[in-house]
């Protein structure tokens, strides 16, 4: 549930957080950009939002995150 809350709340973190920070998630969760006169196209990472919801729960204290899901992400 704590992730979840603080997911929903990126926007009011976001602009509290380092630039460096900052690009490391969009990294994480952003694969590709395309940018062209007629689109825009986001392409993000297949599991960029469990990898960035992990980093979340760590860094809370990571007790919440299951065994499975941590060796998956190794």
């Amino acid at each position: 549930m704590q992730v979840a809350v603080a997911l929903s709340r990126i926007d009011i973190v976001w602009e509290n957080l380092f630039p460096l920070e900052q690009h490391r998630i969009v990294q994480l969760l952003v694969e590709r950009v395309v940018v062209s006169q007629q689109e825009l196209r986001v392409q993000l990472h297949r599991n960029g939002i469990e990898h960035f919801a992990l980093d979340v729960v760590r860094a809370a204290g990571g007790k919440s995150v299951p065994a499975a899901a941590g060796e998956a992400l190794a």
